[in-house]
């Protein structure tokens, strides 16, 4: 019976698998591409922060702004506390897409960019969302880590039953 259910832990859907880890390696692309981007111009970033209002909260936040793309983007790219890094990163995307993409001020060519950007804002919330709700898949560190709680509790049960047989 043991053996028989952990034939059916080991197993992995492949296809599954691979699916679900292209799908959160390209979430992650956009989170550590802004992160690097972030990082390498650092007063770049801090400036356009003070030229949409944020005066002397432009460093802490985009300072907030890098540990959420960091966490987000390696948690999505590992698949190491995924459903959190999912919950934070709609968090940040929406506070984004609210006070960053405010569309209805623009008018033609900005306006058309920004609806675009917040649009986009909203499809990667979506497939966030989508994580949140189905976890990583098979093929990440927070499955493996599900699995060798699964196997070690077996081993368990099992050398619990063995000590009742002998009795």
């Amino acid at each position: 019976m043991i053996n028989r259910e952990l034939v059916e832990i080991v197993e992995v859907d492949w296809r599954q698998g691979t699916i679900m880890l292209c799908a959160r390696v390209l979430l992650s692309a956009i989170f550590l591409v802004s992160a690097f981007s972030r990082v390498m111009d650092w007063d770049g970033s801090v400036l356009f922060l003070i030229s949409h209002g944020m005066g002397s909260f432009a460093a802490p936040m985009c300072l907030l702004s890098l540990g959420f793309e960091l966490f987000c983007g390696m948690s999505l790219l590992l698949g190491f506390k995924t459903r959190i890094g999912a919950y934070a990163g709609v968090v940040f995307l929406l506070a984004v897409a609210v006070t960053g993409h405010i569309f209805q001020l623009y008018s033609s060519e900005a306006y058309a960019l920004q609806l675009s950007m917040f649009m986009k804002d909203l499809a990667i919330m979506g497939g966030l969302m989508m994580v949140s709700c189905f976890g990583a898949g098979p093929l990440s560190v927070d499955d493996a880590n599900e699995r060798i709680e699964t196997i070690a509790s077996l081993q368990k049960v099992s050398e619990q039953e063995m000590r009742a047989a002998s009795l």
